[in-house]
């Protein structure tokens, strides 16, 4: 008996985990306010049908990396289903490893496209895939569950198809995508979220008015948000540890050197600092001496500046963040 052919169009679609976080409230400037549109949009969605509309639900992410587009995703995810992943918890109470939360449990099943697995092996197996990863969402639909397309990297999908980085495959892919997202207005439960860094190269036709509905673009933080980030980054770090491990830093001073800094930049720059005093105590031996475990805005100022110089650097295209 010959070997079975192998299904050119088949897709391994995984929700995306449930976690305790990042929550909204791990979220600041921009794409915060992004979430709680996108959130409002999902709870509204009685009132905007009863007045013959629906609620936005396909969204282009645009901007530099590490501008929180991914993070918001992430928090948005466990923000909407926050409750089932407590509730799920009691259940298991007995057993403390959570495999998943059943996808028709949950208020929104996230499904990543995963476009490094896509593949053009095969003369229109992209364009299969990309119908099947569709069809996935309308099943969910016509079965009551809420969903939320999210296509990272939308440019390697649908680049423009004028440009002579494209060819033929990219054209069929492209075409496919455009018809499913004109096709999920019949669904008022699926929303669309695509992201990006290279919005200049997208195909026009494919993120034109009709097709998307809202466009967001996501810069470096300004001297506010750094400011915001800073405290948020160092309360992180006090409540996993619960005490003030970070302690007597100004906010602003770090904000005012962070100049095109991201915020995974700020991140580092606390979680370092933290980091090595770590590093430092676990080689205190003194015998009956625990030492001063904490860190203060001297030593953010100095992990800052050594971040700066090797991480960050003016007039370049930077390509790093999340």
């Amino acid at each position: 008996m010959g070997q079975q052919k192998e299904d050119e169009g088949a897709i391994n679609l995984q929700v995306m985990p449930v976690l305790s976080r990042p929550l909204a409230c791990d979220v600041i400037g921009r794409p915060r306010q992004v979430l709680d549109e996108i959130v409002e949009s999902i709870d509204s969605v009685g009132i905007f049908t009863s007045m013959g509309v629906v609620p936005d639900q396909r969204f282009v992410f645009y901007g530099v990396p590490g501008t929180g587009k991914s993070h918001l995703v992430e928090a948005l995810n466990n923000q909407v289903n926050c409750d089932v992943l407590n509730e799920y918890r009691m259940n298991k109470i007995i057993d403390p490893s959570i495999d998943g939360i059943p996808v028709q449990n949950m208020n929104l099943a996230v499904l990543p496209f995963d476009l490094g697995k896509m593949g053009t092996a095969y003369i229109n197996r992209g364009a299969l895939k990309i119908q099947r990863y569709f069809d996935a969402h309308f099943k969910l639909a016509e079965a009551g569950i809420p969903s939320l397309a999210y296509i990272d990297e939308c440019d390697v999908l649908f680049r423009n198809r004028l440009s002579n980085m494209n060819h033929g495959e990219d054209n069929k892919n492209t075409e496919t995508f455009m018809k499913n997202m004109h096709n999920i207005e019949k669904y008022p439960s699926i929303k669309v979220v695509m992201a990006t860094n290279l919005v200049e190269i997208l195909d026009g036709a494919a993120t034109r008015a009709g097709r998307i509905d809202k466009k967001y673009e996501f810069k470096l933080p300004d001297i506010e948000q750094r400011v915001a980030a800073y405290d948020l980054f160092a309360n992180q770090v006090n409540e996993k540890a619960n005490y003030q491990v970070v302690r007597r830093f100004d906010s602003e001073e770090l904000a005012s050197l962070s100049t095109g800094f991201n915020y995974p930049d700020m991140k580092a720059v606390v979680t370092n600092a933290v980091r090595h005093r770590a590093q430092e105590a676990a080689r205190d031996k003194t015998p009956g001496i625990m030492p001063a475990c904490y860190v203060t805005g001297v030593r953010m100022i100095k992990e800052l500046e050594q971040h700066k110089k090797v991480f960050v650097k003016k007039d370049e295209n930077r390509k790093i963040g999340f």
